[in-house]
């Protein structure tokens, strides 16, 4: 997962939760409105409607009952002496007026036009109560009728019926005024309780935004800042010039790869580093053999000659003559020895090309074939991982880029050692295989010697270092240039036969 998608990831996270707490917020503002705030309103109405009622009626009472008109009269404007009464001469003027029945009965269509009213009180009570308000406007009508008629009777008769009629209609509001105050009470519980959810919901969301938002901060701190911290300490560790340091790799992001390729980027430094070291070296070792053997050969060639002189003169013979020839092939191999020595530290101008290698493998053999035979030592060949006979050897075609004068130097080191290595009827392979797929040539020298530790792997290859107690420590560092001046590489490992196995890789 890439660096970007991380932090796409991160803050789709903290907008989800910034989302989330709004939305949560405003569901729970609308639903406290709704569950409390808009019942109270509804029954407030309610009662507010009931009141006027109420009101209405009563007042109709007062003002058609003549002993209520006192109480009416309390409400009339007071008079030039101070004093509120109907008599006198404007007493006509300030007689009270029945409301009219129109105003009545609009104040029981609002109440019927009430749904709430039906919802707390049910249908039933609610035409219970709109029927005896209705039977109280009938008589109040008829009592404004008689009255206006003179008839005392049937005004009497008729203002009965409507205070009767009215105790029902205010008796039964009462109730409903009970109870819709009982639901009141009700809602604003409710109300609390709904407040209560809400600030746990409201607590909820700012829990789960601080939660997201300490979570966005450790994988802030575990995408980021610490893969930057590692990369930090790294570069103070590499310009320290420690270059084995490596950097932790957790993850396959742009920091990761950034990360991999400091490991890299040290990885090259240390390895150029050291061919750095080893190239200094061999060019100090070389400069100093050259004057080496330049200083030798001098005195060599005195004594070549002077051996050749004497020599000459001498009967054949004679022991001295005898003395003189072993002078001299001392000499030649002491001038081999430093050839050799010169070889091993000039740079090698090798001149790869494509073309078969069996040949050159069967030229090695057959050159160690008699130092095999006089230790019973079997030397035997693969090609392909089928076994073949040397006089077969020739015959097969396995192509490799490589320079056969150098090469067969090189090969026949490796040769050299396993056969000295193995003990008398031991066994030395060869193996020779193309790898099609990666366009290389393998060749390996495997025995079942006593092998070589692990521990000196690393150090094998080195200039003057050697495992045989006479060893110089130069065949094996010069089979090693030689490879690498085929573009090839060289490895040792253990073989399954138990000894050492040299494995070659050249460019095919």
């Amino acid at each position: 997962m890439s660096l970007q998608v991380k932090f796409i990831l991160l803050l789709f996270l903290l907008g989800l939760a910034v989302v989330i707490s709004v939305v949560f917020s405003g569901w729970s503002v609308l639903a406290l409105d709704r569950e409390a705030t808009q019942t109270y309103r509804n029954l407030a109405f309610v009662l507010d409607r009931l009141d006027v009622a109420k009101q209405r009626f009563e007042q109709q009472i007062r003002i058609l009952d003549p002993r209520l008109q006192s109480l009416h009269s309390a409400l009339l404007p007071p008079g030039p002496d101070g004093q509120r009464s109907e008599s006198g001469p404007d007493a006509a003027e300030h007689s009270p007026t029945p409301l009219p029945i129109s105003e009545m009965e609009a104040v029981l269509d609002d109440l019927e036009s009430l749904e709430s009213l039906r919802e707390r009180i049910g249908q039933t009570t609610s035409r219970a109560l709109l029927s005896r308000g209705r039977k109280t406007i009938r008589a109040m009508t008829q009592a404004i009728a008689a009255r206006n008629d003179g008839s005392s009777v049937e005004f009497a008769s008729a203002l009965g019926d409507a205070e009767f009629e009215f105790e029902r209609f205010h008796l039964l509001a009462e109730q409903i005024e009970k109870r819709v105050l009982d639901d009141i009470k009700v809602a604003l519980e409710h109300g609390k309780v709904i407040r209560g959810l809400v600030m746990r919901v409201l607590l909820g969301c700012l829990l789960g935004s601080m939660l997201v938002a300490v979570l966005g901060m450790l994988l802030l701190r575990r995408w980021v800042r610490d893969p930057i911290r590692r990369l930090r300490n790294a570069t103070e560790r590499l310009a320290s010039g420690d270059f084995d340091y490596r950097i932790q790799v957790t993850s396959d992001d742009e920091l990761g790869l950034l990360s991999a390729e400091v490991n890299e980027m040290a990885s090259t430094i240390l390895s150029m580093q050291q061919e750095r070291v080893e190239r200094e070296r061999l060019a100090a070792v070389g400069e100093m053999t050259r004057r080496i053997v330049h200083n030798l050969r001098n005195p060599l060639a005195g004594i070549r000659g002077l051996a050749e002189l004497t020599a000459a003169e001498l009967p054949a013979e004679q022991d001295t003559a005898e003395y003189q020839r072993r002078i001299l092939a001392t000499v030649d191999r002491f001038e081999g020895w430093l050839k050799e020595l010169l070889r091993t530290t000039s740079p090698m101008d090798a001149k790869p090309v494509l073309q078969n290698i069996a040949p050159t493998i069967q030229h090695v053999i057959e050159a160690h074939e008699a130092q095999a035979l006089a230790r019973s030592i079997t030397v035997s060949v693969a090609v392909e991982q089928q076994a073949v006979s040397l006089v077969d050897l020739s015959s097969h075609s396995v192509d490799a880029c490589f320079d056969p004068m150098h090469f067969e130097q090189a090969l026949s080191a490796l040769v050299g050692n396993a056969i000295e290595a193995v003990d008398e009827r031991g066994q030395v392979r060869i193996s020779l295989e193309r790898n099609e797929d990666k366009r290389i040539c393998i060749i390996s020298v495997a025995d079942d010697g006593p092998g070589i530790e692990p521990d000196h792997h690393d150090q094998i290859f080195e200039p003057y270092y050697s495992t045989k107690r006479h060893g110089t420590g130069i065949g094996l560092a010069l089979v090693k240039n030689i490879v690498q001046a085929h573009h090839g590489r060289i490895a040792l490992k253990r073989s399954e036969m138990g000894g050492a196995e040299f494995v070659i890789t050249l460019p095919g």
